[in-house]
């Protein structure tokens, strides 16, 4: 293989990948340093919890936090504020989307690392039709 073809990332395995000196060895980044939490619209995926209770003050901390929220969150304080990922659709989020709607209303981001700190941060973010791979 090319060291192109090596480089493709076809989307069999999930989360980002580095690699070695080597081609032959890869790891994966460990997005969440622990647990997390699948949302469905504001409420555990397959399930009956909403996201806040699933999080037990570990994530979506804050009054509808993640409500109508869809994706991955981290129980790494992510998702903390009033509203902070209030209806985001966001792959996954890990240590971030912290401060009063900071990623309230964001749409078509496949992750957010640390990042989208303060209120209003991230607010709309690839909201009309956009996407975003990462922030």
């Amino acid at each position: 293989a090319t060291s192109f073809e090596s480089a493709l990332d076809l989307g069999i395995l999930h989360g980002k990948q580095y690699s070695s000196e080597s081609e032959s060895s890869r790891r994966l980044a460990t997005a969440c340093p622990g647990d997390s939490v699948m949302c469905d619209n504001g409420f555990v995926a397959g399930g009956n919890d909403t996201c806040d209770v699933a999080c037990g003050g570990s994530c979506c901390i804050g009054t509808n936090a993640c409500a109508f929220f869809t994706g991955e969150v981290c129980k790494d304080g992510s998702c903390d504020g009033d509203y902070a990922c209030a209806y985001a659709s966001i792959d996954i989020v890990a240590g971030g989307c912290i401060g009063f709607s900071a990623c309230a209303d964001v749409t078509n981001i496949s992750e957010i690392m640390s990042s989208c700190i303060g209120d209003r941060s991230c607010l709309y973010a690839a909201y009309n039709g956009g996407s975003i791979d990462g922030i």
